[in-house]
């Protein structure tokens, strides 16, 4: 193996210092008559790059036009790139965040259920008009049956009370029918005694009706009074609601 000199291996590192120094900077000291334009022109090859070596001074140089002697200037070596301003990035707007949309209403739920019906409003039976009703006693008000007997003892008889009534075998009843209850009075009274006088003109009064309940026979029926105007009595007499 053939041995290297120590002449040989200071050579080599030589060429090595050359090779990794070429481009590094180098310091000058300023005379009298220097410019950035003249130190360009010596270092770099050219004046028109004397702004590289401003670059690398500006802290001490903030004039190119000024400088002194006996100041130290750093200067690019050959091959050097000068340093390159990084341009600022342009400032980036942030895009407009557009507004939340609300969500939209729900249609509201359509109710499947069919409309109710208004019950009717109950009407009147049309017997209880006739209550408190008179009319001329002349003989056309045709009779149906008659109270025959109270149940409950009482000779005056109110709404709600029992009675027993005797109908015309040709009657066409059956239970639940009303018949109205009619008595034949005079209306000239005698204000003192309470007494019907002769001499007035007399009238079928409607006193109020029965409802028909239960037969007891082929002509008897047990009733109830369902409304009074006057308080009923055996022998009053019964028509049917609307009939003369």
């Amino acid at each position: 193996m053939k041995k290297i000199g120590l002449p040989a291996i200071a050579a080599a590192f030589t060429a090595v210092g050359l090779v990794f120094g070429e481009g590094r900077s180098k310091t000058h000291v300023v005379v009298d008559h220097d410019t950035l334009w003249d130190l360009s022109a010596k270092y770099l090859g050219s004046p028109w790059k004397w702004n590289e070596i401003w670059d690398l001074n500006r802290a001490g140089v903030p004039n190119p036009d000024l400088i002194y002697p006996g100041q130290e200037l750093e200067v690019p070596g050959p091959g050097a790139a000068a340093p390159e301003e990084e341009e600022p990035e342009p400032a980036v707007e942030p895009e407009p965040v557009p507004a939340p949309v609300p969500p939209a209403a729900a249609p509201p739920a359509e109710d499947s259920r069919a409309p109710e019906t208004p019950e009717p409003a109950p009407q009147a039976e049309p017997w209880r008009k006739e209550i408190g009703r008179a009319y001329p006693h002349d003989g056309s008000m045709k009779a149906s049956g008659k109270v025959i007997r109270e149940s409950a003892g009482s000779a005056l008889m109110e709404a709600g009370d029992r009675v027993l009534v005797r109908l015309d075998r040709r009657a066409e009843v059956g239970p639940g029918t009303v018949l109205l209850v009619y008595r034949k009075r005079n209306f000239l009274l005698d204000k003192k005694k309470g007494v019907e006088l002769d001499g007035g003109t007399y009238f079928d009064d409607i006193l109020g009706a029965v409802i028909l309940r239960e037969r007891r026979s082929s002509t008897k029926w047990a009733a109830e009074i369902a409304a009074v105007n006057t308080p009923v009595e055996p022998g009053d007499l019964l028509k049917f609601p609307g009939r003369p």
